[in-house]
């Protein structure tokens, strides 16, 4: 793996959590696989004969139906998240030994929290048509 994509799954975890969200879903009428080669991770699901039509719909839409639960469950919740943010800004800033940089990092890691749940909710084309694309991994 190279730093790149290293640095891109430590700023990025959401995409291995939004393919484990998947497979997750699926586990009542599926056996599923994970693989996660550090710069991407795919679910693999064969479902079971049988399964209803909707819990196929709604193991492709999972991540963005928990995504959206979270994005709406977060609100009441934003001014202590956005001091917990301004906190570890100033903590990584004297870690650093640059506390004047203390708001840039906070704002940096505010976009980083905000960059995870769009990658995590956000639905794939295979996610959107999940019949259409049936070879297409979410």
């Amino acid at each position: 793996m190279s730093l790149l994509g290293l640095l891109g799954t430590l700023l990025t975890p959401a995409e291995p959590l939004h393919e484990v969200t998947h497979a997750l879903f699926a586990r009542p009428f599926a056996s599923t696989s994970f693989e996660w080669d550090g710069a991407s991770a795919q679910t693999r699901i064969d479902w079971e004969r049988g399964t209803p039509v909707v819990w196929v719909r709604v193991t492709h839409l999972a991540p963005t139906i928990v995504g959206v639960a979270m994005g709406l469950l977060s609100v009441p919740f934003l001014p202590l998240l956005a001091g917990a943010v301004r906190s570890l800004g100033v903590a990584v800033a004297r870690l650093l030994g640059a506390p004047s940089a203390a708001s840039e990092l906070s704002l940096l890691i505010a976009v980083c929290l905000l960059v995870n749940w769009i990658v995590y909710a956000y639905p794939s084309r295979g996610d959107r048509n999940p019949f259409n694309d049936a070879d297409e991994q979410s």
